[in-house]
């Protein structure tokens, strides 16, 4: 398994994704709670972690904090993204946690993400509340020129987009798909400001070497725009694919972005 950045957000992409939680953004949930939760401190060397959930029951081992906050508060059933977590102490990305957790009947996708807050609540006396905040990211819009792909006119067959590391095959599936992915490569929020209808078949490759996770400096997201993009490198970047072969260009710029911001929390106040 990946270790890092990359090995959380699949993990919690999946079992956010299984739980099918409550979207980003609703009212206060119903008060629910674990009927048994243990958490304990993780002995674990590395930063693999896992996140599993069956009917009633939810299992995070050697996961952080933060991690636990993003998978808690999650959209449609998708984490939270790194920067959508803003605030609180260090210790939230470095001290990592073990915990089980068990309702009282088969407990729904959305009953146990509720669990989950209340338990974070109740152990680390977490408090969080909403807002939208300008960050720094990226708009993608039509380039110079026009689009250069055409939809697809395949009918009837079920819309593809799979992504792994510097390549993303999509099929038959709506560019609307696209700023979301894009989102995942580059470590940023993206907006869609293309507004491309239909349904496109295309591949992309690209340098992933230019996408490597670094510090996010002042008001420029993270990634490297197309300007400081290896001139050696095989393939070229994610940002040249784009403008070549589809006719789409990313530009930098402050976007709105839902986050949770921690503003309170606590070690936990009982370590089984």
């Amino acid at each position: 398994m990946a270790k890092g950045a990359g090995s959380a957000e699949a993990l919690i992409l999946c079992a956010t994704a299984l739980l099918a939680a409550t979207a980003f953004g609703q009212g206060s949930p119903q008060q629910l709670a674990f009927e048994v939760a243990s958490i304990k401190l993780s002995a674990a060397t590395d930063d693999q972690s896992r996140f599993e959930t069956n009917p009633g029951r939810l299992r995070l081992v050697n996961q952080t904090l933060r991690g636990c906050i993003r998978a808690a508060y999650a959209g449609g059933g998708m984490p939270l993204k790194e920067w959508q977590v803003v605030g609180g102490p260090r210790w939230l990305d470095s001290a990592r946690y073990n915990i089980v957790a068990r309702a009282e009947g088969a407990a729904t996708g959305a009953q146990l993400v509720q669990m989950l807050q209340a338990l974070l609540a109740e152990r680390f006396k977490l408090v969080v509340h909403r807002e939208t905040r300008l960050s720094p990211g990226y708009a993608l819009v039509v380039a110079k020129g026009g689009l250069k792909i055409k939809p697809d006119p395949v009918e009837g067959e079920p819309p593809r987009a799979v992504p792994t590391r510097g390549i993303l095959t999509y099929e038959r599936a709506p560019l609307t798909w696209l700023p979301r992915m894009i989102s995942n490569m580059v470590g940023a929020p993206v907006i869609d400001n293309a507004k491309v209808t239909g349904v496109y078949t295309f591949k992309l490759e690209w340098d992933q070497a230019e996408l490597e996770p670094r510090p996010l400096e002042g008001d420029s997201p993270p990634g490297i725009s197309a300007a400081s993009a290896p001139q050696d490198a095989a393939l070229p970047s994610l940002f040249t694919v784009l403008q070549q072969q589809l006719g789409l260009r990313l530009e930098p710029r402050k976007v709105p972005v839902d986050v949770i911001v921690v503003d309170h929390v606590e070690t936990p106040s009982q370590i089984d």
